[in-house]
């Protein structure tokens, strides 16, 4: 089975599975296939959508999928649907939804990372890929006097968060914040300071 990564667009703005589709019972729920062929979709109108130019154009031709193939869909909203191939097509390959596979509910207890980026983009890189594997519900790069990077680019640290999303299973995508000046970012979170926190300075 293929795993698609799908940001789904429901009519009543929630994550609900359309009516069309089949639910399967909590008891059959399954994982995503984590060797599958990935890729992510931009837009849904109902019960179909379809996946934008590059995610398209490798799963028709490089992967050589063709119409009333089945795949796997995940959204990074927390469901996984089963879905398949109505129109292969090398920039806006469709498909429709047939059942909902499993459907996770957020975390009740969410991590937060908060860091000032590197000067190093590899390494924001990278900590943005292993922190999504490892579970990570929010991912905030915050501003402050001495940080060494005043710009980041979203296009692609939201591309490894989809890549690392699908690579490793997990249902959710991260919440990815940049750029927040710290103090911003410390009173955008008093209200819910109820956990723990760590917290690191360099004498250097």
């Amino acid at each position: 089975m293929d795993v698609f990564y799908a940001p789904f667009l429901c009519p009543n703005g929630t994550n609900a599975l359309p009516q069309v589709a089949t639910a399967v019972p909590p008891a059959t729920w399954k994982r995503p296939d984590q060797a599958a062929l990935q890729a992510y979709a931009q837009q849904v109108v109902g019960q179909t959508f379809e996946l934008d130019a590059q995610e398209s154009h490798h799963c028709i031709k490089v992967m050589r999928h063709t119409a009333g193939q089945s795949i796997q869909v995940v959204n990074g909203q927390g469901s996984l649907w089963q879905a398949s191939i109505t129109t292969p097509h090398p920039k806006k390959t469709g498909f429709v939804l047939q059942a909902l596979l499993r459907q996770a509910p957020f975390p009740a207890v969410a991590t937060h990372v908060a860091l000032a980026p590197t000067k190093n983009l590899d390494r924001i890189e990278w900590l943005t890929e292993k922190a999504t594997e490892l579970g990570l519900d929010y991912l905030s790069f915050f501003t402050s006097r001495y940080s060494e990077r005043k710009q980041l680019k979203p296009e692609r640290l939201h591309k490894k968060l989809v890549s690392a999303l699908k690579q490793s299973g997990r249902l959710w995508l991260p919440q990815l914040t940049l750029l927040v000046p710290f103090t911003e970012l410390v009173q955008s979170l008093a209200p819910a300071a109820t956990g723990k926190y760590m917290g690191y300075v360099s004498t250097d």
